[in-house]
């Protein structure tokens, strides 16, 4: 039997007990019949007794309410709500499908590691610029094992921040892939500086600094 089972059938079983207790009450004549000092005490001991049970069955109620709040937020539970993360549904009937919750942590971090990406790909083409060699056609090109040996100082991601300049049309280079020593003489072409995703970025980082998952991750 797992957990909400549990916690549910301790309630069921207090309220029970509740109803019980208060029916003896009505139907006994001996309860609250007498004036005497006897009657008196073994009204309040009841209330007391009321008082204790009705105390109990609220703890377990809050108890029964906790666990149904956890269980929306466990991804690993049928009633799995987030609030991580959107509803899976149809991409057509849902426009954040599959998108962090706005204002959520995650779409916080998520923007975060996309600006931090963003910002090595300017960073990589910066550094072209100033190191590559001016070519008749009037593109600049460096090798691509002096760019590594130089930019490896700066990150060890050189292979992959290429290949994603390459998909966003900064920069080009023969081969699919790209590996030290094999393809040192590999000129990687400078294309264009990224002056429209400079802006983006720059965009980003103040969207970031007013998010309001921003105090809460530093």
């Amino acid at each position: 039997m797992d957990r909400p089972h549990i916690i549910d059938s301790h309630v069921s079983e207090w309220q029970q007990k509740t109803d019980r207790h208060q029916s003896c009450q009505k139907t006994n004549p001996y309860l609250g019949s007498h004036e005497d000092g006897f009657t008196k005490k073994s009204d309040q001991k009841e209330q007391n007794k009321d008082h204790m049970i009705t105390s109990r069955l609220m703890q377990w109620q809050e108890k029964a309410q906790s666990n149904q709040n956890f269980t929306k937020k466990s991804s690993l539970s049928k009633n799995f709500q987030g609030p991580h993360y959107q509803h899976l549904g149809s991409r057509e009937d849902d426009e954040n499908y599959g998108r962090p919750v706005q204002g959520s942590k995650t779409e916080f971090r998520g923007k975060a590691a996309g600006v931090h990406i963003s910002s090595e790909v300017i960073e990589l083409c910066s550094v072209i610029r100033d190191m590559a060699t001016p070519l008749p056609d009037g593109t600049v090109a460096v090798p691509f094992g002096e760019l590594f040996e130089l930019y490896t100082r700066i990150s060890n991601k050189v292979v992959g921040i290429l290949m994603r300049a390459r998909r966003q049309g900064l920069v080009s280079f023969e081969g699919e892939m790209l590996y030290q020593r094999r393809d040192d003489h590999v000129l990687i072409h400078l294309l264009k500086m990224p002056d429209d995703l400079i802006n983006e970025t720059e965009k980003q980082k103040d969207e970031l600094k007013h998010h309001p998952s921003a105090k809460c991750l530093k």
